[in-house]
């Protein structure tokens, strides 16, 4: 269906991807795997035809051939968002403009005295056709059932998307491409922005399709449920495995025994031969220089152990720790329009105290923290923060680094206290070794710029921490970092989360509800 040959990328001379070939194939639902920064975006990019390759080719089986792409950050356009949800839906398909067309053409045909000719006849049958092929004589239903299961059924069919929140236009965008007349499915972290449920749902849904799919996750159960095949990034490279996640980690492990043993038995025939080089005598000058050239050939037969996975290494330590209650939320409230957002809300938060904050998209999570942030006024009731308090604030999107800056810059803007070494030292830890410190923080990926984000907030030294959704994007190895540095911060903890079981692993017990404002306990 796709075919991928020795595809080669690379960044303002930062080689991304060399030699990358792979095939998707009708009935293949194919992993994408690898550390934060490894290429898989761009790969998915490539494949859209969003970005070139500098060498290498895609072919594809047939001329129509349309993809579906859902990215990590889901965006509508101006016109898009003057829609109603169920035009922009039914787009996906382009259901409207056949439909709009079959009105045009049934109103002529209609007429008395009718000056439709067979031209327009034949045309009317041949839409009738494609709509009906389409299935769109139940698209009412079927784009009911995905709104639903994503989380937004309670979403008006003719409600205009310019006054749906940012959770439910990032929801509403997924909804449409799983909607879409498409061939191929590409997907980049698609749960990161919806709750459990959801991703339930979600995960049914793709394991029943039948389209071929290839999807970008850090999700282990995710893409178990669904993948039969796994291809892994690394170090520019790509190499793939049958099965699913967890078969692909067992067959990692044997490699990785595979190789030590390999190797360990070429280093024993190496050191054999150099012990005879080492001893020959004088008249042996032929043998010992034949030894030698066996050496070289046999040291470059050595295969490089399976990667062990660096992990970022970090702490988040109050420079002012506090000794009172850092925060006290007092009744309130806050309104759209006519859409009330947040109803007479409080709660007190403890000088080392954390909370979690759940809620559906649209239920006003982001709203009050902006609140708290003092970026935004509640219209009713009052934020008293302690004076001392100092604080950190993750965004979702990281919508506050600036991407024509280096990344040695971006920090250090922020902490222009800071020599540059100590900042160098401090993105080590977070991965970017001192080669990658000129890069341009517009070229960095979504996980990058996550870790970017969070050794901003290590060197703040904040008392008291506001995290949206901060597992987004992160490889699995850096969200167990930041859970050990959360657990060990002895500041007050905000967090908006959809994983209970990441607000667990950092010792959160209870949360507030939204929109109701219900303080519960995760259980």
């Amino acid at each position: 269906m796709i075919n991928v040959s020795n595809i080669s990328v690379s960044f303002e001379g930062r080689s991304i991807l060399e030699g990358v070939s792979f095939s998707i194939n009708p009935g293949n639902k194919v992993g994408l795997v690898g550390v934060n920064g490894s290429g898989k975006t761009t790969l998915l990019r490539i494949l859209t035809g969003e970005l070139a390759a500098d060498s290498g080719n895609i072919s594809i089986s047939k001329k129509l051939y349309k993809i579906s792409y859902v990215p990590q950050h889901l965006t509508l356009s101006p016109e898009q968002l003057d829609l109603t949800v169920l035009s922009f839906m039914l787009e996906g398909r382009d259901l409207v403009v056949i439909r709009k067309r079959m009105e045009e053409l049934g109103a002529l045909i209609d007429q008395e005295n009718s000056q439709a000719d067979m031209d327009s006849i034949n045309e009317y049958i041949r839409l009738q056709e494609e709509f009906n092929q389409k299935e769109g004589y139940r698209s009412k239903d079927d784009i009911a059932s995905i709104l639903d299961g994503l989380g937004i059924g309670n979403v008006q069919l003719s409600e205009k998307i310019i006054n749906m929140s940012g959770g439910q236009k990032t929801r509403l965008a997924l909804a449409r491409m799983l909607y879409e007349d498409s061939d191929l499915l590409l997907l980049d972290e698609p749960t990161n922005h919806i709750d459990e449920e959801s991703v339930k749902w979600f995960t049914n849904y793709l394991a029943r399709i039948r389209k071929p799919i290839l999807v970008i996750s850090h999700a282990p159960e995710f893409l178990d449920s669904i993948v039969n095949r796994i291809l892994l990034l690394e170090d520019r490279h790509l190499k793939s495995y049958p099965g699913n996640f967890s078969k692909f980690i067992h067959l990692r492990q044997k490699e990785g025994i595979a190789s030590s043993r390999a190797t360990e038995k070429l280093l024993s025939e190496i050191e054999r031969h150099r012990r005879f080089i080492k001893k020959a005598p004088q008249n042996k000058s032929k043998m010992k220089h034949s030894r030698e050239k066996l050496v070289a050939k046999l040291e470059k037969q050595i295969i490089a152990p399976v990667r062990q996975l660096r992990k970022m290494k970090f702490q988040i330590s109050p420079r002012k720790p506090l000794r009172s209650s850092a925060l006290n939320i007092q009744a309130v409230s806050k309104s759209f329009g006519k859409r009330r957002i947040l109803d007479e809300i409080s709660f007190e938060l403890g000088p080392t105290e954390r909370i979690g904050i759940l809620g559906e998209n649209g239920a006003g999570k982001t709203t009050l923290l902006k609140i708290i942030y003092t970026e935004m006024k509640p219209d009713k009731g009052k934020v008293i923060l302690n004076p001392k308090v100092e604080m950190g604030w993750y965004r979702q999107e990281q919508e506050g680094l600036n991407d024509a800056f280096s990344v040695l810059e971006e920090v250090k803007q922020a902490n222009s206290d800071l020599s540059t070494q100590i900042v160098r030292g401090a993105l080590s830890h977070f991965l970017f070794p001192s080669d990658r410190t000129n890069q341009r923080v517009g070229t960095l990926s979504r996980g990058e710029r996550a870790r970017l984000a969070l050794c901003k907030i290590m060197l703040s030294g904040s008392n008291m921490l506001l995290l949206d959704e901060p597992t987004n994007h992160l490889d699995q190895a850096s969200r167990d970092s930041l859970t050990q540095a959360l657990l060990s911060y002895k500041g007050a903890l905000i967090i908006v989360s959809h994983d209970q079981d990441f607000l667990r692993g950092i010792g959160v017990l209870w949360s507030l509800k939204l929109p109701l404002g219900e303080i519960v306990r995760i259980d």
